[in-house]
């Protein structure tokens, strides 16, 4: 139950706070006057109004009014300090529960509310009858016993109130052992692409009344319930109906390409035995559910030209138990990603976790982080590639948990992107449009090429930005060396001046210039030197000052080592 209180008088407000809470009610929610409470009240219906009657923008009777109009008979105390009949007539002709004067006596108000609340239960108890009845009366029952089994099967459910509730709704599982069946189309993504949404709800009303007909005319108790990725049946059998050994599908092959008569992944022969000898859950292999899943299979391509692909969880001794069988069944249907659509595959048990691929954590950011700062694009497609590994194993995963991956590696390369100066949109494009390409992928290995190819582009990218802004900071640090070669320059004067570090400075200048920063600043100051010679206009001494070197001698023996010929040997030479 929540409760709204509407007082412009910040210490009534808490005063009626604190008494409600004393009450037990914990749901409260506070305007200061009929404006704001209004607004709390689209975005929130509330089951009792407490509202003072003067306030500033809307007062109390026409809160109430506007409430009665928007929210019908939601219960409405009014409160005043005023004991005015004109008040208390407009309370009550709009329909005020009470008009209590203030101060309330604590007493008073606790038992106002709790009268008012229990009317409130009792008007509620008796719509909800009566909406049965209508629903019954109208043929609507159908969605009624949907809704329910979905929070059977979502677990939602508590275990008690199932049984009368079945009773009620008129659903009957007659037999000991209960199956979660889900089915969805394998061109799900083209089909909503290419049709209305209201064709593709009736194809998916129609693939259901075919698969409830095959399981219904083979002998089972089947309900639909909603999935939103495809249609469920919960299925209720015999005991006999049997399934598949974990991750097997309909014909005889194991979740990893084993034939039947050897061993499925897990250790069980296809016999349906396991590795001591026991029988699995009792059920063999070739059970009349794998049949009919394969009727219902074929005739959905046959009669609607859908290839679909249906999964199958493991027996649920009591109907409390479907949620578990509803998990085995999404990882039976996830199979789809590893070993193609068009085929049913079922799961014996669900797995406890998921798969730890779906955990991307600080140190594997880091280690792809890496491998994108050292330009090794083979190991950072590899890095992506293993993520999928755990996805290998049968039934050990979801649909969903591949989709988690998706969302985390698209959004981990877009950050290493980022973090390495670069804008992901331009080099991938928008996230969610990645994300939205990726999960329309009919498999992991189709998922792992997308990815390889983006991790293509994102190095493309990278090499062909670096190159262009390499090209440029190559030319700025050598026309920053062509104006002051003639001082005291080093590698760590040139990097400050460009801010970046002399390490990357060294390595890009020999990269990009092909000779290191020591030898380009000599071999300019020897040109320098060989110039000013020539001209003729300058002693040995004033030349050595010119191109940067303070002694003479020092500069005659450097020159002569890289020209062959001492300073005055040079300008011989010239004349």
């Amino acid at each position: 139950m929540n409760i709204l209180i509407v007082e412009d008088e910040t210490q009534i407000r808490g005063s009626l706070e604190d008494a409600l809470r004393r009450f037990g009610i914990d749901d409260i929610r506070i305007a200061g006057n009929g404006s704001e409470a209004l607004a709390l009240l689209e975005e929130r219906k509330a089951d009792l109004i407490l509202s003072d009657i003067r306030m500033p923008e809307m007062d109390g009777i026409a809160l109430l009014e506007r409430v009665r109009e928007r929210h019908g008979d939601v219960p409405f105390i009014v409160l005043s300090g005023y004991d005015l009949f004109e008040y208390a007539q407009k309370a009550l002709k709009f329909g005020a529960y009470a008009y209590l004067l203030k101060p309330v006596a604590e007493t008073e108000l606790e038992d106002v509310v709790r009268r008012a609340l229990q009317e409130l239960m009792q008007k509620r108890d008796l719509r909800e009858d009566e909406l049965r009845l209508q629903i019954k009366l109208n043929a609507g029952t159908s969605e009624l016993r949907r809704r329910y089994l979905t929070e059977i099967v979502e677990g939602k459910e508590a275990s008690g109130r199932q049984a009368r509730k079945c009773e009620e709704y008129g659903i009957r599982f007659p037999y000991p052992f209960h199956y979660v069946w889900l089915a969805g189309m394998d061109e799900a993504v083209r089909i909503a692409q290419a049709m209305p949404r209201s064709d593709v709800e009736l194809l998916k009303y129609g693939l259901e009344n075919l698969c409830l007909e095959v399981f219904r005319e083979g002998g089972l108790i089947a309900e639909p319930f909603r999935w939103d990725d495809g249609i469920g049946l919960l299925l209720n059998g015999d005991g006999e109906d049997g399934q598949y050994a974990d991750g097997q599908s309909a014909d005889g092959q194991s979740a990893d390409g084993q034939s039947a008569n050897g061993q499925s992944a897990d250790g069980q022969n296809a016999d349906g035995q396991n590795a001591d000898g026991q029988n699995a859950d009792g059920q063999n292999a070739d059970g009349k559910i794998a049949a009919l899943s394969d009727r219902a299979s074929g005739l959905a391509l046959d009669v609607l030209k859908l290839s679909i692909t249906a999964g199958v969880g493991h027996a649920a001794g009591r109907l409390d138990e479907t949620p578990a069988s509803f998990a085995s069944a999404r990882r039976a249907y996830a199979q789809k990603l590893v070993h193609g659509g068009g085929r049913v595959y079922a799961c014996r048990a669900v797995r406890d976790s998921a798969p730890e691929s779906v955990t991307l954590d600080l140190a594997a950011e880091r280690e792809l982080l890496a491998l994108f700062e050292a330009h090794r694009q083979d190991e950072a497609s590899a890095f992506l590639a293993e993520r999928f590994a755990p996805f290998r194993v049968p039934c050990s995963f979801e649909i969903a948990d591949v989709a988690k991956l998706n969302y985390r590696l698209v959004v981990l390369i877009a950050t290493i992107l980022r973090q390495l100066g670069f804008d992901a949109d331009e080099a991938l494009g928008d996230e969610y449009h990645l994300y939205t390409q990726v999960n329309a992928l009919q498999s992991v290995e189709e998922m792992i090429a997308w990815f390889r190819q983006r991790c293509m582009d994102a190095f493309a990218h990278i090499q062909e930005k670096s190159t262009r802004s390499t090209k440029k900071l190559m030319g700025k640090a050598r026309d920053f060396i062509a104006e002051h070669f003639h001082e005291a320059i080093s590698l760590e004067l040139v990097a400050d001046h460009l801010q970046i570090s002399p390490e990357y400075l060294s390595r890009e200048f020999k990269k990009e210039l092909g000779e290191n920063f020591t030898d380009f600043l000599l071999r300019l100051r020897m040109e320098k030197a060989k110039f000013y010679i020539r001209e003729g206009r300058y002693r040995t001494y004033e030349i050595a000052n010119l191109v940067g070197f303070q002694n003479e001698k020092y500069f005659s023996k450097v020159f002569k080592k890289a020209t062959g010929f001492t300073p005055s040997e040079f300008k011989f030479r010239t004349l």
